[in-house]
């Protein structure tokens, strides 16, 4: 019985979820379900969103990224910066990917190189990350960014959707084509799987994971992009809660802590589902305090549930080896 209902939480649980937070909050708050109130959430989780997906990729290839907050944050600074020197905008997102797809990078190399747990060593990298970022705007938020830098993300298609939204949305259709259609795709599920296996198969597992994070960094260029365009700002703390809200998102949405298992657009839906909470909360008058509290409580259940689901995979397997010993023998 509990196997067929984790079976069913992993095909329509987060829907249900999101469909029962959406009606609870349309009955309390006349507010929420009005068009510039969508267009609202849409547009946090479009920013935050770009970097889930590149979050995604690191977390099902057996990673995690704690700096990827800090890397947004820095190249929100270096655009502000380039933009404001007038250099091409073209050539401006072009180095902002290039950057923070490297910042990236020198995760992955320092994770294959010292051999330590991903999630020390980008707890380390996201006070180096947000230290540069920090120094490169002196400390403060950098207002007034150009309009032709803006017009990226409030450009109004049929003259009421931004283009903040069709934009991550491609970019999410990319991640997700990438992930589960692509060779490049299943060889980041065998690296999250079971590295050694993967190593045995012929993968370059080092040069799997480095690329695994250049790819993620792209991503986290792209959100920094996003968010100048949205915000005319750089902002070296700007990226702050990014990891916590996008781990938890990927592991509501089913990618485990561990890797090999779960797709970007349950990551995706997982940020909505925190998305519309925090949204609905705050239309309430609920203290961030509380707030937070929520967050943690369902991170926790997210947890537990993957270990749950992890468990009865494991008696799965086990039942379906014990079937094959006795027809052998």
């Amino acid at each position: 019985m509990m196997d067929k209902v984790l079976k069913a939480w992993q095909k329509i649980g987060m829907f249900v979820v999101l469909l029962i937070l959406v009606v609870f909050f349309s009955l309390t708050s006349d507010k929420f379900m009005t068009t510039s109130n969508i267009l609202n959430i849409l547009r946090q989780v479009s920013v935050v969103g770009t970097a889930g997906v590149g979050v995604s990729f690191v977390m099902i290839s057996g990673s995690t990224d704690l700096s990827v907050g800090s890397i947004v944050a820095l190249c929100t600074v270096i655009i502000y910066k380039l933009v404001m020197a007038g250099v091409p905008v073209p050539i401006v997102c072009l180095i902002a990917i290039l950057i923070a797809a490297s910042c990236s990078v020198i995760n992955g190399i320092l994770a294959n190189t010292l051999q330590t747990h991903p999630f020390a060593l980008t707890l380390a990298m996201s006070n180096v990350w947000t230290g540069v970022a920090m120094l490169a705007c002196g400390g403060v938020v950098l207002f007034g960014l150009s309009e032709k830098f803006t017009i990226i993300a409030k450009y109004q298609i049929f003259g009421a959707i931004p283009s903040l939204i069709p934009i991550f949305s491609f970019l999410a259709m990319i991640g997700i084509f990438v992930l589960s259609r692509s060779y490049f795709g299943r060889r980041v599920y065998a690296l999250g799987g079971n590295p050694e296996a993967a190593r045995l198969a012929g993968i370059d597992t080092k040069k799997m994971t480095i690329l695994t994070h250049a790819l993620a960094g792209a991503f986290y260029g792209a959100a920094a992009i996003l968010y100048c365009a949205r915000t005319a700002t750089g902002d070296g703390m700007s990226g702050t809660s990014y990891a916590y809200d996008l781990i938890t998102a990927a592991n509501l949405g089913g990618i485990t802590i561990g890797g090999g298992s779960g797709h970007a657009y349950g990551a995706i839906l997982g940020l909505i589902v925190l998305q519309v909470l925090t949204n609905g909360l705050t239309l309430l008058g609920v203290s961030e305090f509380y707030q937070r509290i929520a967050k943690g409580l369902i991170l926790i259940g997210a947890l537990t549930i993957a270990m749950a689901q992890r468990k009865s995979a494991n008696r799965t397997d086990k039942e379906i080896a014990m079937i094959k010993d006795k027809k052998d023998n």
